[in-house]
């Protein structure tokens, strides 16, 4: 019951727009540069993108110098995102914010099962703590931020503890 009630608050949170951080603007102007116009990430994204580009267009000139911090694999999954919003940016942003909402629910889900290991009972209100948490609504979900992918990472940790698998871990 936590994760459907908590998924629903969540789902709440994708009515609103990214409000708070221009990174997932930049992750959308970067999986568009690699996606249409094959770019690297490292390359200043106003060397890859025309000049004309709305995705360019929607970033200041600090932004449209930047390159990204990020590994490849973040790269692909923001090419994959630009893949399937082609030139959309406003569907870019809200399939970031649904990446978002599907970590955030997995990392609840994940906590819940550690917890689990230990009480039973206090599974669901392990996974309603990590779902209701505000930083979880707003910066996991609402802002779109890539720092949910952090959680996700920190629960399969407490899981892999929880069930004596360090090494795992």
């Amino acid at each position: 019951m936590a994760l459907v009630v908590g998924t629903l608050v969540h789902v709440v949170a994708l009515l609103v727009f990214p409000f708070l951080s221009l990174d997932p603007l930049f992750y959308a102007a970067t999986g568009h540069a690699m996606a249409k116009y094959h770019g690297s990430p490292y390359v200043p994204l106003r060397a890859v993108l025309p000049a004309a580009d709305p995705f360019l267009l929607a970033l200041s000139a600090d932004w449209q110098a930047g390159t990204s911090a990020y590994f490849p694999g973040w790269h692909e999954l923001a090419r994959g995102i630009a893949w399937l919003a082609g030139d959309a940016l406003p569907l870019h942003l809200k399939l970031y914010q649904a990446l978002g909402l599907l970590t955030m629910v997995s990392t609840a889900a994940l906590v819940g099962l550690a917890v689990r290991t230990t009480d039973a009972r206090r599974a669901g209100s392990a996974a309603a703590v990590v779902l209701f948490c505000p930083l979880s609504v707003i910066e996991g979900t609402l802002s779109a931020h890539n720092d949910h992918l952090l959680a996700l990472a920190v629960a399969l940790l407490v899981l892999a503890a929880a069930k004596g698998r360090r090494l795992a871990g």
